[in-house]
């Protein structure tokens, strides 16, 4: 154990064998490999973070909707199944890439755009994807008009403007 910690029984780690200063002491929850877990990973280990420092844990397990015990910002494992069946509905539906406009000319374009504007509108970093400001939904005119376009990276793209975008669509 790390970090001075106390173990199930209640014994405090020596401060020769702690990682961090002995008056860290975590909280009688923070456990080492805690009995009767059922998900791996619902258990706390090691306080020691890669830097060096150590950190208290954010959560505690959370017990989901099936009985299981999961770790904090983690997913049961029927929340993933259930999210992959919906995913997979969507898929059913939706038009192929080529379909939707993104063919050879626009993978040229693409790589143009991103020559000129190197680098993410919202973070700074480097840009991966052309993102259309205002989603096309397959305006043809809209789709190519290059004042719709901005550079952001894939992390910015994928979770950010994603998230911008499901919200507006729940306000309207």
């Amino acid at each position: 154990m790390n970090c001075g910690a106390a173990s199930l029984s209640g014994d405090a780690v020596s401060p020769t064998t702690a990682s961090c200063p002995p008056h860290r002491s975590a909280p009688a929850w923070v456990m080492d490999g805690a009995k009767g877990s059922t998900t791996a990973g619902a258990s706390y280990g090691s306080l020691l973070t890669g830097r060096g420092r150590c950190e208290m844990p954010s959560k505690p397990p959370r017990i989901c909707g099936c009985g299981q015990r999961v770790a904090f910002g983690q997913r049961c494992a029927c929340q993933q199944q259930r999210n992959a069946e919906r995913k997979a509905r969507h898929d059913k539906t939706r038009p192929s890439s080529s379909a939707r406009g993104y063919t050879g000319s626009w993978d040229r374009a693409r790589a143009e755009f991103l020559r000129k504007h190197p680098f993410c509108r919202r973070c700074g970093e480097r840009a991966a994807v052309v993102d259309h400001k205002i989603p096309h939904r397959g305006d043809q005119a809209l789709f190519w008009d290059r004042a719709n376009w901005q550079p952001l990276c894939t992390t910015c793209h994928s979770s950010a403007k994603q998230r911008d975008e499901r919200r507006a669509n729940e306000r309207t």
